[in-house]
């Protein structure tokens, strides 16, 4: 598979947050990223667009990401493969995040290197659920 074939969403409200996201994204040379630092904005694009891997804060004002989560189980007979990136570090975020589909939950502040291994753990996944 192709890096210029997969489709990237990222959605977190904070800025420095998202331009790190796609630092990595640019370093790991995967070209097909879309970026949204509003939720409501990133709602209207998953309605209507398929993305391969999903980059997903939580904590976002007007619709979390666990919001966002439930929501594309509903739209998309096959979600993305959605990696969380939070500072909501309560005892069952994970748990719940998973229980919506997330493959794995990151917590912030995060390792860079952490988030590299994952997605390339994610990118060689979909080549055997495609």
């Amino acid at each position: 598979m192709k890096k210029a074939d997969l489709k990237f969403m990222v959605i977190d409200d904070d800025p420095a947050s998202l331009a790190l996201v796609k630092a990595t994204l640019s370093q790991a040379q995967y070209p097909n990223v879309d970026l949204f630092i509003d939720p409501k904005e990133a709602q209207k694009s998953y309605q209507t667009q398929h993305y391969d891997i999903l980059i997903l804060d939580l904590r976002m004002p007007q619709l979390s990401g666990f919001d966002i989560l439930k929501e594309m189980k509903t739209i998309h007979a096959k979600s993305p493969r959605t990696i969380v990136l939070t500072a909501q570090v309560e005892a069952d975020t994970a748990d719940r995040a998973m229980a919506l589909g997330a493959k794995k939950v990151l917590f912030k502040p995060y390792n860079v290197q952490d988030l590299v291994i994952e997605i390339a753990t994610q990118v060689e996944a979909l080549s055997y659920t495609r």
